[in-house]
């Protein structure tokens, strides 16, 4: 599914997998908006994958509205529970429940990361993949 960008009145615009509820819901929104989609963010840069997946925006919609969401650890064993705590804080279905500055969920987001006892950097996702030219019929 591709961005989804609708600017008539009483639509919404963004991208359906980094949407905040409240922006699902065509409320009004604020900085805890972002603050959301950036905990979304975190969660796929953690496990390399975003947390819900859909075949529809409805179906989308409706996993960020009423689901739960995972914790990271689940897809990446060893990471601490500090570091899925900042991400389910920035994610809270409810903005009053989140991060209310992103200066708050840096300095979070950085003691959880000192305190991370485990390596995990042979769990990650290789930043460069060698591609290869298919062979040619010459």
């Amino acid at each position: 599914m591709q961005g989804t960008q609708m600017t008539a009145t009483c639509t919404m615009m963004g991208t359906p997998a980094y949407m905040a509820p409240a922006q699902w819901k065509a409320e009004a929104i604020d900085q805890r908006a972002d603050i959301y989609s950036l905990g979304i963010i975190l969660y796929e840069l953690l496990t390399g994958d975003v947390p819900f997946h859909a075949e529809t925006p409805h179906q989308l919609m409706f996993a960020h509205l009423e689901k739960e969401m995972p914790r990271a650890s689940l897809k990446v064993p060893g990471l601490s529970s500090a570091i899925d705590d900042v991400v389910l804080k920035a994610t809270s279905k409810k903005p009053e429940d989140r991060y209310q500055k992103a200066l708050d969920l840096t300095k979070d987001l950085l003691e959880a990361i000192k305190g991370q006892k485990e390596d995990l950097r042979g769990d990650l996702i290789p930043l460069t993949v060698r591609l290869e030219r298919p062979p040619t019929t010459e």
